[in-house]
């Protein structure tokens, strides 16, 4: 691992709140990094600067097994209620963000940042849910016990994972222009009204999910007409593995599913192509339900009765019943071998208004 630097904390008092930002001259210390030759320092060059000031930019080189992390520990984040980060990777980048309590209990929630662009995300604590495998003596995310917060790039991941979430290679970067702790309350994206759970309009910047199958990430024109309202998830075609499953997985284990009945999404495919769901829950066993999207000029709405997600072929679970309480991730991905592709064995589906239903 390599120190990194150079930040200012402004942390004056117990339950104030806890900020980094980066100056000229400053020098590495009390931040860490991980992956291939990975290393980082405050610069102030052209591209990685953000409105003319210095950033925290970590360089690596993309090798397979080998991913790229940075973390801070030592925090003392008694009273916090959010977090606010600003990001500017090379490559798209899909990223689990981890607070770690001091007891090791790990809560972590997605987001992925498009190429060479800032990507601005404040984000609620209660977001966070705790991680697959972690467990908690209350199951709730505690910030007086935080003691890490960690980046994990998931591109290089060792094993399946690295199928998944995909490969990076040669030189890489990653510049962080500010990151605050915040006491003030911000509503979660994903909001529980009187007939709907909404868990994503795909609004805002960046992304809060992650792709894949070797999906690329865009912002299009949405269901309402309006640009940059939806999104676009581009691929191109392989035969097997998880490449024939391109797509996204969003998480839904920050909100209350109770007594919702149905799954209901928007999707404008190029062509005729068939959609797959799986509802995944905390144990890891699989709930899926599938339909075929026709090929139309416009988004077209589909709902998915929860009674009609069954387990999947040759899964597991202890009651062989979807739990909504235990419910974790929702995945959304087309069959590429169904999908219109172009020349270049290119294809494209758009998503938009993903939302349970009471």
């Amino acid at each position: 691992m390599v120190s990194l630097i150079g930040c200012l904390l402004a942390a004056t008092a117990y339950g104030a709140p806890v900020s980094f930002g980066f100056s000229a001259g400053d020098t590495a210390e009390g931040w860490k990094v991980t992956g291939q030759a990975a290393a980082a320092k405050v610069s102030d060059a052209a591209d990685r600067t953000r409105d003319g000031q210095p950033t925290l930019a970590c360089s690596y080189l993309g090798q397979p097994g080998s991913p790229f992390s940075l973390s801070r520990d030592q925090l003392d984040l008694a009273e916090v209620r959010s977090l606010s980060l600003s990001v500017k990777p090379s490559t798209q980048a899909p990223l689990v963000l981890i607070l770690t309590e001091e007891d090791g209990s790990l809560y972590h929630t997605f987001i992925t940042c498009p190429a060479e662009q800032w990507c601005d995300l404040t984000l609620p604590l209660a977001d966070f849910q705790l991680q697959d495998g972690s467990t908690d003596e209350n199951g709730a995310l505690d910030a007086e016990q935080v003691r890490t917060f960690t980046v994990q790039e998931l591109a290089n991941m060792p094993g399946d994972l690295g199928a998944i979430f995909g490969t990076k290679s040669g030189e890489q970067w990653l510049c962080v222009g500010a990151l605050r702790f915040g006491a003030e309350e911000i509503a979660s994206h994903a909001r529980v009204e009187k007939d709907k759970v909404l868990i994503e309009d795909f609004s805002g910047p960046g992304f809060r999910l992650l792709p894949v199958g070797g999906a690329q990430l865009a912002k299009v024109t949405g269901a309402d007409g309006k640009e940059g309202s939806a999104l676009g998830v581009r691929f191109t075609f392989a035969p097997d593995g998880p490449q024939a499953w391109p797509g996204v997985v969003l998480p839904v284990g920050n909100v209350d599913l109770a007594g919702t009945r149905a799954l209901r999404l928007r999707a404008k495919p190029q062509g005729s192509s068939k959609l797959h769901l799986v509802l995944e829950e905390q144990d890891g066993s699989k709930y899926e339900a599938s339909t075929v999207i026709p090929e139309a000029d416009d988004w077209q709405a589909r709902d998915f009765a929860l009674t009609d997600f069954t387990l999947e072929k040759g899964g597991t679970d202890e009651n062989a019943t979807l739990d909504l309480d235990q419910v974790r991730v929702l995945i959304v991905v087309i069959d590429a071998w169904s999908a219109l592709l172009d020349e270049k064995e290119q294809g494209e589906f758009g998503l938009d208004d993903v939302l349970f239903l009471r």
